[in-house]
């Protein structure tokens, strides 16, 4: 485009063919870039560069600016957007593994307490202290697996 070239052309050369209309939409642009998309980019990401593209041509068609700093200026957010998400990930790796850890831990103990002789499943379907403790260590892990589901969401897609 800085060589002379207009927006809507350097898009059609990228998709192979000439669109229909001669206008960018974020849908076409989604078509686009879901055929240029990197490993690791998910289609949330790949929407919202083409609503910012899609916004940056329309703003460039409307007012008559050049397109390549609007361009810039999406590519930068896109960046800053995807270093976001990737170092939330990072910081939820830790605790997503403690958590499968720490859910497998009932089972474990008791399965280890069977394996021991202890006779674990027999004291909690066997009597009414073992069926108490039975019902609250589940409410208690349910309620604890809730708990951890709400912290760990994602509003980030």
């Amino acid at each position: 485009m800085k060589g002379g070239g207009t927006l809507l052309e350097s898009f059609e050369e990228q998709y192979g063919r000439r669109f229909a209309v001669p206008r960018l939409t974020a849908t076409r642009l989604t078509a686009l870039f879901e055929t240029r998309r990197l490993p690791d980019e998910s289609p949330a990401q790949i929407r919202h560069a083409a609503l910012g593209v899609a916004a940056a041509a329309t703003l460039s068609d409307e007012l008559g600016c050049q397109a390549a700093p609007c361009l810039e200026a999406v590519l930068s957010a896109y960046r800053q957007l995807r270093l976001t998400q990737h170092l939330t990930a990072q910081a939820f790796a830790v605790p997503k593994a403690t958590i499968g850890l720490l859910s497998v831990l009932p089972a474990a103990t008791v399965a280890l307490g069977e394996l021991m002789g202890a006779k674990s499943l027999a004291f909690l379907l066997g009597s009414s202290r073992g069926l108490v403790c039975l019902a609250l260590g589940g409410c208690c892990y349910v309620a604890g697996l809730a708990w951890v589901h709400a912290l760990m969401k994602e509003d980030l897609a």
